[in-house]
């Protein structure tokens, strides 16, 4: 774990963030088919990684997830 924050703690790496937006994009209710787990890995590896540099890593879990919604979306899924 990285640096401890009042909010939450902060992993030092990208990864545990990726399998939580995974999951949570898995087990999404909006979504109304299941997915391939190579597209959930795909999509929800892009939201982070293109957040993970800013500064501030406590929301990364939550816009991340809500990037890769946008993402399926603009596919059409």
């Amino acid at each position: 774990m990285g640096p401890v924050t009042p909010f939450a703690q902060i992993p030092a790496t990208p990864e545990p963030v990726i399998a939580q937006v995974r999951r949570q994009l898995a087990d999404d209710p909006v979504l109304d088919m299941p997915l391939e787990p190579s597209l959930l890995d795909h999509v929800a590896e892009r939201a982070v990684r293109e957040l993970w540099e800013s500064r501030v890593k406590t929301f990364v879990p939550v816009l991340a997830l809500r990037q890769a919604r946008a993402l399926l979306h603009d596919q059409g899924i």
